[in-house]
């Protein structure tokens, strides 16, 4: 008797983490918050001298879950800012012109119970970044490497879907060369930046077993 009690007590120490397993894929839309001085693109093409600057991107995004306890997680995102802001000269009509920037992560994720309605969590992890956009990039590299942590509330509207609200914040360091447009004893040279960029990205979230 004592033996199937201990037996039972280690069968439910395991057995749980599997009858709460869920997988889960949300969409997001929402803005990048750019606030670094740094230009991080330039377009010389046909008499234009554009460069990247501050302002709002749009951004979008996709997540996958897995929830291996209820309040124990695994996510892998992929997000993607656009932004159409610049400073500079050009002849009319201005050209077309986009700094993007594409967010790779993989986090772990801890919430409170998803027995509730309203669910709060946070989740942390490696972030790849990868540049792309109009013109030259005026960093030294096309992709950084850092880590990102990430708040979130999620409500629940039906069984299995939710609406979701995150703000991602994403560390990393990056280096930037000279202007090239400048010549001079600088071309060349590269400086190191310290960045965060800030998603704030609204969703829908999507639940199964």
């Amino acid at each position: 008797m004592i033996r199937t009690q201990v037996a039972l007590a280690l069968w439910l120490s395991v057995v749980p983490s599997s009858l709460f397993a869920q997988f889960e894929i949300a969409g997001r839309g929402g803005v990048h918050v750019d606030r670094a001085p740094e230009h991080d693109r330039l377009v010389t093409d046909g008499g234009a001298a554009m460069y990247a600057d501050r302002g709002e991107a749009s951004a979008l995004g996709v997540r996958l879950g897995y929830w291996r306890r209820p309040t124990l997680g695994f996510q892998l995102d992929l997000s993607r800012s656009s932004n159409a802001s610049w400073s500079g000269s050009t002849p009319l009509p201005p050209p077309a012109f986009a700094n993007r920037t594409t967010y790779l992560s993989a986090r772990a994720v801890a919430r409170t119970t998803p027995a509730k309605s309203l669910q709060l969590a946070i989740a942390a992890g490696p972030a790849v970044m990868v540049y792309g956009g109009t013109g030259t990039n005026l960093r030294s590299r096309g992709a950084d490497v850092g880590a990102v942590i990430e708040a979130s509330a999620r409500l629940r509207i039906v069984h299995q879907l939710a609406f979701e609200l995150a703000v991602s914040n994403y560390f990393y360091g990056s280096s930037y060369v000279a202007d090239p447009t400048q010549g001079g004893s600088q071309a060349g040279a590269t400086r190191s930046v310290f960045r965060h960029d800030l998603l704030l990205l609204p969703g829908l979230v999507y639940t199964w077993r």
